[in-house]
């Protein structure tokens, strides 16, 4: 798939750009652009080109510089159109057998080498999240009114752990539509397992006075975080001294956000959590996460099954990060998770 926005050229500048930083973190000006892209066109056409690039969004200048740096969207699309796409090098994978080699077979120990190998080749903070069967089924709804436009949401499990959230309505509620609407949830989604809910929502509460209300965009917003495994279950980081290494973190603020965010342990849980077992990684991008505590963060995830049981592995890494690199690790791993950890399921 190829970018939609960018023309051959501006992909092929983009793209050199994006490389170039993400070894240099240095910005990258025309005239290294040109030696980079190997592009028969003058300096000046590569500037012009550069320049509509930052226009358009995709660049941006750095006032002290007369080079360009990556945005957050000139990333997203190098990431989405650009970046090329490789198995893990072959040194990598040999060394992360070896690596599992030693490992002793429980699921702790399993999850903590795993989270040491992200981070080690990936030079970030790696991250893993234990597998949870997805098929616990959701066995009851309970909604109360809270300030404001919110509804709070409790939902009971068959393991009979209950969960609860504050959502955000569109308007207020009376007492009458509180009734009426947890009794759709109820009849709709009472029953299933929570692999089935993320998967047949839109179905099930489409045309609902819960639409209406704006339950319905939040539920399949937040399907991952509201039916999904117990809250309290293993996770494993590591990485955070590594990663204050670079140069993105030399800014003190950056440096507090990122150890305030490894120390929140429910926050990293629900950050780094996705459903894309069966697809690529899930890579979001600075204000992508609209948190402005991770705006200076690219956070990319991908998904593993082992049985019915579901888990993730991540890293969490500067905007400036090695995205091939990282997904062709994540890739590479999940694959061997089944292998490693036997679940029932």
């Amino acid at each position: 798939m190829r970018s939609q926005t960018l023309n051959p050229r501006e992909e092929i500048i983009l793209t050199a750009i994006v490389e170039d930083f993400i070894q240099t973190a240095r910005p990258v000006a025309s005239r290294r652009v040109k030696v980079l892209s190997q592009m028969s066109v003058s300096s000046a056409t590569i500037r012009q080109t550069m320049a509509k690039l930052e226009r358009s969004g995709h660049l941006s200048h750095p006032h002290t510089s007369a080079g360009r740096v990556p945005t957050d969207k000139g990333y997203r699309a190098y990431v989405d159109d650009l970046m090329p796409t490789s198995p893990l090098e072959t040194e990598a994978s040999t060394l992360i057998q070896h690596w599992l080699e030693e490992v002793s077979g429980d699921v702790d120990s399993l999850l903590q080498l795993v989270s040491h190998i992200i981070a080690r080749l990936t030079g970030s903070i790696g991250v893993a999240l234990a597998p949870v069967n997805t098929a616990v089924r959701l066995q009851g709804i309970n909604l109360l009114s809270a300030d404001g436009d919110r509804v709070l949401m409790i939902l009971e499990t068959d393991s009979r752990e209950l969960r609860t959230v504050a959502i955000p309505t569109e308007k207020s509620m009376t007492d009458q539509q509180l009734i009426t609407v947890e009794d759709i949830l109820r009849e709709r989604l009472c029953g299933l397992t929570f692999e089935e809910i993320q998967a047949t929502a839109g179905d099930r509460l489409v045309g609902t006075l819960a639409d209406d209300i704006g339950l319905f965009g939040y539920i399949l917003e937040h399907a991952g975080e509201l039916f999904y495994g117990p809250a309290d279950r293993l996770l494993y980081s590591h990485g955070l001294n590594r990663i204050l290494q670079l140069p993105d973190f030399f800014n003190h603020a950056n440096v507090a956000k990122l150890a305030g965010l490894i120390e929140d342990m429910d926050r990293l849980r629900s950050l780094v959590e996705t459903r894309s077992a069966a697809g690529k990684p899930v890579v979001t991008i600075g204000a992508e996460h609209e948190d402005d505590l991770l705006d200076m963060l690219a956070v990319i995830r991908r998904g593993y099954y082992v049985g019915r049981n579901f888990g993730t592995l991540a890293v969490l890494a500067p905007k400036r990060v090695d995205y091939a690199h990282v997904c062709a690790v994540l890739d590479y791993l999940s694959t061997r998770m089944p292998e490693l950890l036997r679940i029932e399921g």
